[in-house]
């Protein structure tokens, strides 16, 4: 399974469990998206990563680029926002940048 395919199943698993946005889960699969943006096509600062998630959450045929309209579930695209938010929130924590 590609890198891209198994963060999704990985997504879908999360989200089908309830994992909470701002849960640990939820927001380290967030931070490997934004390594996989990062090593695959840009830089992509938590501050870009926010912007993409909120294209994802807001246009369905940017959603569809990182998971198949066929794999989608109701709320997964703001839930997957919410969670790069509090990533985002969480890598600008000094604290939590010094574990």
């Amino acid at each position: 399974m590609g890198e891209a395919a198994a963060w999704r199943a990985e997504l879908l698993a999360a989200f089908d469990e309830q994992e909470p946005a701002g849960g640990e889960r939820a927001m380290d699969l967030a931070e490997e998206h934004r390594l996989h943006i990062a090593r695959w096509f840009t830089t992509c600062p938590p501050d870009t990563h926010r912007r993409i998630a909120d294209d994802f959450a807001s246009d369905p045929r940017a959603f569809a680029l990182v998971v198949a309209p066929s794999q989608q579930r109701p709320g997964l695209a703001a839930h997957l926002r919410r969670a790069v938010h509090a990533n985002a929130a969480r890598r600008a924590d000094p604290e939590e940048n010094n574990r």
